[in-house]
């Protein structure tokens, strides 16, 4: 509960800042955002000795996609600087499989609410006829877990005719009698951080509208949890590794409008004159 508030005070300071500063700023822009990504996880454990072997001795990640939604606000800075702030709702797709059991296949979907923050600069361009703008930029970006499931097999599971051990994440300590339904998770990092690097395109086919293309590549600073596994209490031979990182590639589409309406509008009457 601590980290949940928190991270909803992070979230209502940053806004508050945007919409204060936003006064002071020359253009305001709001809209949808959709997109997918491709992920991976990084195992960082070491051991604790030279003989001993790391999680990515036994484990492999295998890259899958998810799938985020929400919605983009546009700041101009100045001239052709930007900051873009966003509000996402993220679900990951999170695969690892067994090197040394090839039946292990651990399946876990992870939703998030996701706020990247993005400084960015815009350079005009013509191609074919056709103005747009393209731009690279840089930020911070902070998650909240909200909750994971999913689906683990293994040559132990299947040894006691369970195909599959179909779970839900919770977020306290591992104690006798917890439920054969849950990953227990001990002293999760619900509150995540991580470095985006954008690149992309924007189209203005109307006035005060644009169409804006984006990939972003989102490098996970912060690790799943300060214990180094999570336990599954009917599994004894696999937990799940906590000292790893998310890293994904990710693709959106926005729709964005001008906020600024009664600007455009300035100056028109809708009175015919006589």
């Amino acid at each position: 509960m601590c980290f949940r508030k928190c991270f909803l005070l992070i979230l209502s300071g940053l806004f508050l800042i945007f919409l204060s500063g936003g006064r002071a700023m020359s253009q305001i822009h709001l809209g949808p955002k959709a997109g997918v990504q491709y992920g991976w996880i990084n195992f960082d454990d070491e051991p604790d000795d030279i003989d001993d072997l790391s999680d990515g001795d036994f484990l492999k990640s295998t890259p899958s996609i998810g799938a985020h939604a929400g919605i983009t606000a546009i700041f101009q800075v100045k001239d052709r600087f930007y900051l873009d702030a966003e509000l996402l709702y993220v679900v990951r797709q999170q695969v690892i499989k067994g090197r040394l059991d090839p039946l292990l296949k651990n399946k876990m979907f992870t939703h998030l609410v996701e706020l990247p923050l993005t400084f960015r600069m815009n350079f005009d361009a013509r191609m074919w006829n056709l103005n747009y703008e393209y731009f690279i930029g840089a930020g911070p970006n902070v998650s909240y877990w909200l909750f994971s499931t999913g689906k683990l097999t293994s040559s132990e599971i299947q040894e006691v005719d369970l195909p599959t051990v179909k779970y839900r994440t919770a977020f306290e300590a591992y104690e006798d009698g917890a439920r054969t339904d849950r990953l227990y998770i001990e002293d999760p990092n619900r509150i995540q951080l991580g470095i985006n690097l954008v690149a992309g395109v924007m189209f203005k086919p109307s006035e005060g509208n644009a169409l804006k293309f984006d990939v972003r590549f989102d490098y996970g600073h912060s690790q799943f949890a300060r214990k180094d596994y999570g336990n599954y209490p009917d599994v004894i031979e696999y937990s799940e590794p906590m000292q790893a990182r998310y890293s994904s590639i990710k693709i959106g589409v926005a729709y964005i409008l001008d906020t600024k309406v009664s600007e455009r509008k300035k100056g028109k009457s809708t009175f015919k004159k006589k």
